[in-house]
């Protein structure tokens, strides 16, 4: 059906080339009317659904100035399989060529500054679909689908509340570098990007075991497979959009957003809050992410230089509220540590105070303790010797007679015995 209107369309143009030369109104007239036909069944053929079938790969396919071996049934089959699932998902292409006018520039500079292969484009496509931010299930994140390790190790800062594998520039150029390395190593395109997704060891296990140097005769887990041909396929689609019927160009997508840049060093302690900087500068929070994805927390990071962008025009406004938020910071710092040195030294003041009392209370007890162990003494008695009596043994403890018969309760009418035990002091 596809094909007929097509036909009908092309006839009609015919008719539209016959009619055209003759003048006088009726030709006009004839005119309009084939273009209002003509204009109608194109509306028509673009509803309908497309047939993807329709479409197949170039004759000759190459990246980095490499052919493909078409010739080959197997790669054949491998690259017309992620051809066709690319193209069938119309609107995925779209996305992609909407985010590239956008993504692409800052790429293809630092492909160049590189010397690197311009093609190596398409595989921060497959990597993230051209998104800055998004993360992977493993914790890999943005255009290029960083591990935090190996991020770190191509120079890109990893920490908490700032992310660099989501800065377009910083990201790309580690990227690329990454992509040269593997290239200086496996001394082939095809590999070096393989080496990219299964991590160069593990791609250089398999060579070796395998006993191959070339990619396409590797026999790895399947999304390693697929993972060559398919940035080659999307490679073909956007590099010829129209021949795949797509009416869209790079300059039809998503303008870079329009920002400004300044450079921000905030000292540990200095809090500052994403909210409270789009507040001051009446911009959404949204907004603010959107313009720096590196940003992974809800305030600006601590201790660290960093490039800010703000939205264009208001450079001179955030730099402004930043150096008033920093002083009101650092004047409440300095208010808390005051308040801080006041509360130790009351709490010290206390401590001394309630050590003191301890000390008094400590002693008081001691006393107290004392003189209950001394008037809990045992009672001194003595044992009657002969010829002595109640006068000869008080005068040899100096006490009275009276006090010694009280003690031992003793009558004048008693008389001492020896051997008997007198109470002589008293406990």
């Amino acid at each position: 059906m596809r094909s007929g209107l097509c036909l009908l369309i092309m006839t009609l143009l015919g008719a539209h080339q016959a009619v055209a030369s003759p003048e006088g109104g009726e030709a006009a007239g004839r005119i309009a009317e084939l273009e209002t036909q003509v204009a109608l069944l194109e509306a028509q053929l673009a509803l309908r659904p497309l047939d993807i079938s329709a479409y197949e790969l170039p004759q000759e396919v190459t990246f980095c100035g490499q052919r493909v071996n078409m010739a080959d049934p197997s790669i054949h089959e491998r690259m017309e399989k992620e051809f066709y699932i690319a193209l069938g998902d119309r609107a995925q292409v779209v996305l992609w060529m909407k985010r590239a006018r956008r993504v692409f520039p800052v790429i293809e500079e630092a492909l160049e500054r590189q010397g690197a292969c311009p093609d190596l484009k398409y595989l921060a496509v497959v990597e993230s679909g051209l998104r800055p931010a998004v993360t992977s299930r493993a914790a890999a994140r943005g255009l290029w689908q960083f591990l935090a390790g190996t991020g770190r190790q191509y120079g890109l800062q990893v920490d908490k509340g700032w992310d660099e594998r989501a800065d377009y520039s910083k990201a790309s150029e580690a990227g690329i570098a990454y992509l040269m390395a593997l290239h200086k190593r496996f001394e082939s395109w095809p590999l070096a990007m393989a080496g990219y997704n299964t991590g160069p060891n593990r791609l250089a296990r398999a060579m070796a075991a395998q006993g191959q140097t070339d990619f396409w005769a590797l026999d790895l887990y399947t999304e390693a497979e697929r993972y060559v041909p398919r940035i080659i396929a999307v490679k073909s689609i956007l590099s010829n959009l129209g021949d795949y019927g797509f009416h869209i160009t790079r300059k039809d997508g998503w303008a870079p957003l329009a920002r400004d840049e300044l450079e921000v060093s905030l000292p540990e302690g200095d809090a500052v809050t994403i909210p409270e900087l789009g507040l001051a500068l009446k911009a959404s929070l949204r907004a603010l992410r959107l313009l720096n994805p590196e940003l992974t927390g809800d305030a600006l990071p601590q201790g660290r230089r960093f490039t800010l962008k703000v939205p264009k025009g208001q450079r001179e406004a955030a730099r402004r509220w930043l150096e008033k938020q920093i002083l009101a910071n650092r004047a409440k710092a300095k208010a808390r540590a005051e308040a801080k040195v006041l509360a130790e030294r009351a709490a010290a003041a206390r401590r001394a105070r309630e050590a003191k009392a301890a000390q008094a209370q400590a002693a008081a007890k001691k006393r107290s303790t004392s003189k209950k162990r001394v008037g809990k003494r045992a009672p001194i008695k003595h044992k009657v010797r002969a010829g002595e009596s109640l006068w000869s043994i008080a005068q040899r403890y100096g006490v009275e007679v009276a006090q010694l018969r009280s003690w031992n309760k003793l009558s004048r009418e008693d008389v001492l015995r020896v051997g008997q035990r007198l109470i002589v002091r008293r406990g």
